[in-house]
């Protein structure tokens, strides 16, 4: 019975501390990072933590250039959001080629960590 116990109890601090590392890293960019990074070695969870990190760039994204900001500052602020390292550089390049006179369709074809469906979508 005192296995059982502590059986339960380990689980529900295990879930307790999943829960809290969460619902922190909504707010905070560090955690955020981190959870993605515990998310991208795990292999059942990696294509799942890539494509969440791309739809919530794009999102915000989206949302930025709606709200009337610069293409420029709106790529700066979502990059920078990003839980993905790989996303946050990429925008960073794009932001360089973009300052040096490549389109933003041209910019986006070169980074690889941004899906097809994404550079078409950009070049439309």
């Amino acid at each position: 019975l005192v296995q059982c116990i502590s059986i339960i109890g380990g689980v529900f601090l295990l879930a307790l501390f999943i829960y809290n590392l969460l619902m922190r890293s909504y707010y905070d960019i560090t955690l955020a990072r981190y959870k993605h990074e515990i998310f991208l070695r795990i292999p059942l969870f990696r294509g799942i933590a890539v494509r969440s990190a791309l739809e919530k760039f794009c999102s915000s994204l989206a949302m930025m250039l709606n709200a009337g900001l610069s293409i420029l500052d709106a790529l700066s602020l979502a990059g920078q959001t990003s839980a993905d390292r790989q996303i946050t550089m990429a925008s960073r390049r794009i932001i360089a080629e973009i300052k040096s006179g490549k389109t933003l369709p041209r910019s986006f074809q070169g980074e690889s960590v941004f899906t097809d469906d994404i550079q078409n979508s950009i070049a439309v």
